[in-house]
Formats: structure tokens, sequence, C-alpha cells
């Protein structure tokens, strides 16, 4: 699972940020405490946060906390349990685990204050980050013990069998913005990664934008479509091809209809018309692009915003893209030659595209002036949520 170890650390008022305990010994050397002591003994500001830093050595993910009380040194008693991980590690699961751990020795410290308190703390710390290591790595699950009283009974979080399975080339849309107070609660990942959710960048994109992980940003994007807070659609051109489902006469429904106008309208002060974007949609084939279609039924004149109008239907699987997945046939040296293992039927030009930091247009260019490749058409209905 890639995790490496658990530390304890704590603010000494004069020694400052001290590691009081780690299992296994030395998982995090003096240096490497020293250089970023500062993320896991934080300011009051970031306590009950959840903070997982890349250093590209190592992850390390905890959740400060912060008791306040006179009987303290400086009236508080700042401290973090962390759990260190190898670079390339999926530290999702571990993220309700670490706060769970967090605030239940915040609790323990509150009621018994044996944290700060008992002799051999220092000890049964050890013991319990022993306990912690071994048991999530090997079940998933612990009791750790901290003394002969007191258990901590942690588990890491399963992957959700519902989660969609996103692309790098897939584009995440907000189908209903957080609150204030929801925005509060997600962890400093997700905070950073959602004000980039545009419904126009596709999650590559995302990735470099905020500055994390793809990997880390794939699961986050696949998290928040299971909250319905995110919604996966294509990356939107005029030239993307689409067919109607048997699901569209779902827009006949009088709060579907509603729904639509006021999402894909062009205007805050003008709803566009219902039936001229139905018909719009029932009109989607495979030999028609959108741009095609609107120019031909003029939906831009009715008021309507054809990307937001294209997002809605394909969110509620009224339409299903049309890919394109380029295979080349042959051993053949020819223009697709060096990208032959990407050319097996599995990979749609927008996947390719993106991967090769070209527009589709011209990665479709390449694939056409090849007399060995070939291109399959697939329709793909893809629903991960709606707006409704």
């Amino acid at each position: 699972m890639g995790l490496s170890g658990a530390l304890y650390a704590e603010f000494d008022p004069i020694a400052g940020p001290k590691s009081l305990a780690q299992y296994p010994n030395n998982v995090l050397d003096a240096d490497s405490f020293e250089d970023f002591s500062d993320y896991m003994i934080t300011p009051d500001s970031l306590a009950g946060r959840l903070l997982a830093i890349n250093t590209g050595d190592f992850i390390l993910v905890g959740c400060p906390s912060v008791i306040y009380d006179p009987k303290y040194p400086r009236n508080q008693l700042m401290f973090n349990v962390v759990l260190v991980f190898t670079p390339d590690s999926n530290t999702l699961p571990f993220h309700n685990t670490v706060c769970k751990l967090s605030a239940d020795m915040r609790a323990m410290e509150i009621e018994t204050a044996q944290l700060s308190s008992h002799p051999t703390r220092e000890k049964l710390l050890e013991v319990m980050l022993s306990y912690v290591v071994v048991g999530l790595r090997s079940t998933g699950s612990c009791a750790a013990p901290f003394g002969e009283l007191r258990r901590f009974h942690l588990r890491i979080s399963t992957p959700d069998q519902n989660a969609p399975s996103v692309g790098r080339h897939d584009v995440p849309v907000l189908s209903k913005l957080p609150s204030t107070s929801e925005l509060a609660m997600f962890d400093l990942s997700i905070q950073q990664i959602i004000p980039f959710v545009n419904g126009v960048r596709c999650v590559d994109a995302i990735a470099i934008k905020s500055r994390m992980p793809l990997s880390l940003v794939k699961v986050v994007i696949a998290g928040l479509c299971v909250a319905g807070i995110v919604v996966i659609i294509d990356a939107f051109q005029f030239r993307n091809q689409y067919m109607c489902t048997n699901a569209v006469t779902d827009a006949l429904k009088p709060e579907a209809q509603v729904a639509l106008q006021i999402y894909a309208a062009s205007s805050s002060t003008r709803r566009p018309a219902f039936f001229p974007m139905f018909r719009f949609l029932c009109a989607m084939r495979m030999s028609a692009s959108v741009g095609h279609l609107a120019r031909a039924l003029k939906i831009t004149e009715n008021g309507a915003d054809v990307r937001r109008l294209i997002a809605f239907a394909i969110s509620q699987g009224w339409i299903a893209r049309v890919r394109h997945m380029p295979v080349r046939l042959s051993e053949q040296p020819g223009p697709t030659s060096q990208h032959k293992e990407m050319m097996t039927g599995t990979r749609s030009l927008d996947n390719l595209a993106c991967r090769l930091n070209q527009t589709v247009a011209d990665v479709e260019a390449i694939v056409r002036s090849d007399q060995h490749t070939v291109l399959l058409d697939v329709v793909q209905r893809r629903v991960s949520g709606g707006f409704l």
C-alpha cells in the first residue's frame, strides 16, 4: 500500500517541533524532519485540517491538532500523528484514518491528559505507532493500544465500487457549487483542485494548473463524482459527434425541461425555448458534427449555450459521444508507426491528443494520412452523475 511508517510530533516550548516517537525507527531522519517540521506542527489556522505533503522522496499525511489550556506551556498543546508513504502512493484511503486518529488522541488528552503527562508516554507512542503501521499494512485495520485502558480502532477507506474511471483527457464539471461550509470540510488537496474544475479543462490540465500529481487528481475527481459534486463530460469541440439515446424522451418531463432551460441559457436574463433544443438533441447522429447541427438549426439564436447544452445532455444520458478509435492494421512504416502501440482500438483520438500533447485535429490528420490505419466509430455513453 506504500505505507512506510508513522511518527508522532509535538511542539516543545524550547526546542520547537520535535519528533517523540517513530515506527520503524528513523523512518524520517533528523534532517528531513527539520526540513518539513513546519508542515507537521502548523499554525493554529490549520489545526484539524488534513495535510498531505509530497516532497518527491516521500509523502507525509497528517492532521495537526491543538488543545488550549492554561496547564500547558504557552497555554496550548500542539501535536500531530503523521503517516509516511513512498512518493508514488495513493494516500486517499488513509485520509479519514489519519483524521480519526488525531481526533481520538485529542479526546483522550482532554479526558485523561495521558498524552502529555504519562511517565512512559514515548514508549507507549512507539507501541501505538507499531500497531497502526503493521495493522494498516497487513489487514487495513488495527486496534492500536495506548497503555492498558485505551485503544484506537482504525480502518482505511475501501474504494467505492461506483467510482467512475477517470482518464487524463476527461473533463469534469461541477454539478453543484459547494457552499463555504462544505468547502471548509474538504482537505487541502480537494480545495486546491476544485477552483480549476470549470467544464473546460481536462484532468491533465487541472493537474498542471493546480500543481498536483495526475494520479491524485484522478482519485479526487472520481471521489467528487461519487459525492455528486462533479460530473465527467467530454472535452467540448464543435467537431464532436454524438448520437441521441432512448433516454432522450426523459427530457420531455416538466422538471427536466426547466432544468435544461436554466442550465443551457447563454444569458441570465433570457431562457431559451425548450423544443428547439430538444429538436437539436434528437437530430444528433454519427455523420453530423455538433457545429454542423448548431448552424443548421440555428440553436444559438434561440439563446442557448451549445457547450452547456451538450454538457447537460451528456450528464443525463440523453446523448452519447461517438468516439473515433484508431487501429493500425500493418507493421509497414507510415506516419503513425512511432505510436502504433497506442493505436489498438482502445484509445480515442481525444486520449491520444492528450498523451501526445497535440490537438485532436492534428492527430486525426496524421491518422487519416496513414493507409495502414483505420478509424472505428464507437458510441460511448457515460454517466457519472447529473444536474437534476
